[in-house]
C-alpha cells in the first residue's frame, strides 16, 4: 500500500509534497463539483490529513483539487513537524519482493527496457521477462510506414 502511495507523490496528483525532501507516500482527493478536496500523507515518522471546504455545501471554485489547495497546507505543515527527526526510508515488510516490471506486459523488464518498480509478495512476482518490441525497418519495408500513418490518421 506504501508503495502506491509513494508514486501518488512521485507521479501523480500529490506530486507537490516531494519538496519535503524525505520519504512521502500519501493520496489526494477531490469530491464532485470541488465541494471538497483533501490530502492525507504520511512520512515513516508522522502521518496527517489536511481537508479544505465549507460546512454548508458549496464548491471551492474550478479546479480548486487536493493535490491543489489542500497539500501545499499539509506540506507546510510538514516542513514544520519534520524538521529535527532524521531522515528514514519506509521500511519494506518481510516476505515482500520488488522488482523492475515492463510498464506494458506486467513481466519482468528486460535490462534497459521501459520499468517501473512494483512490489509482490515473496513467489508470486513474475519470474518471464518481457520481449523486446519488434520495430520493422523503413528502409526494407517503406510501404509499411505510409500505410500504418493513414490507418492512425498520422
Amino acid at each position: 500500500m506504501t508503495s502506491m502511495l509513494q508514486s501518488v507523490v512521485e507521479a501523480g496528483t500529490g506530486g507537490r509534497v516531494q519538496s519535503l525532501g524525505r520519504s512521502v507516500a500519501g493520496k489526494t482527493g477531490t469530491s464532485d463539483d470541488f465541494h471538497d478536496a483533501w490530502f492525507i500523507g504520511y512520512t515513516p515518522d508522522i502521518l496527517t490529513g489536511v481537508w479544505i471546504g465549507f460546512d454548508r455545501r458549496r464548491s471551492l471554485g474550478e479546479r480548486q483539487t487536493g493535490g491543489r489547495v489542500a497539500a501545499p497546507i499539509w506540506l507546510e505543515f510538514m516542513h514544520a513537524a519534520t524538521q529535527d527527526p532524521p531522515l528514514r526510508n519506509f521500511k519494506i515488510p518481510e516476505g515482500i519482493a520488488i522488482m523492475h516490471i515492463d510498464p506494458r506486459t506486467g513481466l519482468r523488464a528486460r535490462p534497459g527496457g521501459p520499468s517501473l518498480l512494483e512490489c509482490f509478495r515473496r513467489r508470486t512476482e513474475p519470474t518471464v521477462y518481457a520481449k523486446a518490441p519488434v520495430y520493422a525497418d523503413p528502409v526494407l519495408f517503406p510501404g509499411l510506414l505510409a500505410a500504418r500513418s493513414s490507418e492512425d490518421g498520422f
